[in-house]
């Protein structure tokens, strides 16, 4: 190849074909597979020719283009299923071949052009690769900017949306790069659920990013209420602290995580446990928040567990009655109501 679009026009056929055969291979279609080869081609010598010509040119647009290219190992473990066949074997294994030679080098020639060698090309730039290192520092990302063993796709997304926000990237740009950075294949970030009862897989990534508000970005995609509450930040930072002091709260309970189920902080709330009494919690809810929020029964099932258990609605508006009506017979409610009182005066 002499020219640059017998070059585009080759990488062009190798795409084409490599994500049909690829489609093929995913719904089992083995006709298919055999009409998407074309067996009068060879993708290697095709491989061999782009290599060729771009050890001469360098041209990123073309270059790019062969890292885009479909992941071979479907292709591969394909052709090793198949009992017979000789020839379709031979023409799969031909075209992974082609595959992995073009994005070897493709990723070479990015390495020695980019001042971001590990970063995809529309992320390349000082300030993402600024806010990606934030992940890197804190053990998340590797220091070539890929999710190490134990993050979870929920995390990966976390990072993305902060990312996509404080750059204000447009709508057309806003999954598909990380997508491609990362090399998640078919488990799009787009369609990835945020699960707001990992709150400690949550919270490792939103304070890594302050500056965005992740209630306000996660609240436009699904319905969150929250306790409404006449607590300022500093009263309910005072609260927490005398409620754990007690024994009411979990002494691990997060202050963060604690201010969010009242939307005192701009973090993905996510469940409290409570360790006291399920009648102190019934008391403790209804004092502090039942003024302000009609629906505090609800929100109590929803943002506390007791010792680590669920709770039920049922069992929860039982209990209410029963505390309200017979105050008296609960030893903790002089206590629960000094700590709520002491947390008010604090501002």
């Amino acid at each position: 190849m002499e020219f640059r679009y017998e070059v585009a026009l080759a990488i062009a056929t190798i795409n084409k074909v490599s994500k049909e055969v690829c489609y093929a291979i995913e719904v089992d279609r083995k006709a298919e597979v055999k009409t998407a080869i074309e067996s009068d081609s060879s993708y290697r010598s095709m491989a061999e020719d782009i290599i060729k010509f771009l050890k001469n040119e360098q041209d990123s647009i073309l270059y790019e283009q062969l890292i885009c290219l479909p992941n071979s190992k479907p292709i591969l473990k394909y052709a090793t299923g198949l009992k017979s066949d000789t020839m379709l074997i031979l023409h799969l294994s031909d075209l992974a071949t082609a595959i992995d030679m073009l994005q070897k080098y493709a990723y070479e020639l990015r390495r020695e052009n980019s001042p971001y060698p590990d970063l995809e090309p529309f992320l390349a730039n000082d300030e993402t690769a600024e806010l990606l290192k934030r992940a890197v520092n804190a053990g998340v990302l590797t220091e070539d900017y890929q999710p190490k063993k134990n993050i979870k796709l929920y995390q990966l997304k976390l990072i993305a949306l902060a990312i996509i926000e404080i750059q204000g990237f447009k709508t057309r740009d806003r999954w598909c790069h990380f997508d491609e950075q990362w090399k998640l294949g078919t488990a799009v970030l787009a369609r990835t659920k945020i699960p707001l009862s990992k709150g400690n897989d949550l919270y490792r990534i939103t304070k890594l990013y302050p500056e965005v508000d992740f209630y306000k970005l996660l609240s436009a995609t699904e319905k969150i209420e929250l306790f409404n509450t006449h607590f300022s930040e500093n009263s309910a930072v005072e609260l927490c602290k005398a409620l754990k002091k007690h024994d009411f709260l979990d002494k691990k309970t997060n202050e963060d995580t604690f201010l969010a189920i009242m939307g005192l902080r701009s973090i993905p709330p996510h469940q409290v446990n409570w360790v006291g009494s399920f009648d102190s919690l019934v008391y403790f809810c209804r004092e502090a928040f039942s003024d302000l929020t009609p629906n505090m029964l609800q929100l109590t099932a929803r943002w506390f567990t007791l010792d680590g258990n669920d709770i039920n609605h049922g069992t929860l508006k039982t209990k209410s009655s029963r505390v309200a009506r017979m105050p008296e017979k609960y030893g903790f409610i002089p206590l629960l109501s000094t700590i709520i009182g002491k947390a008010v005066t604090k501002d």
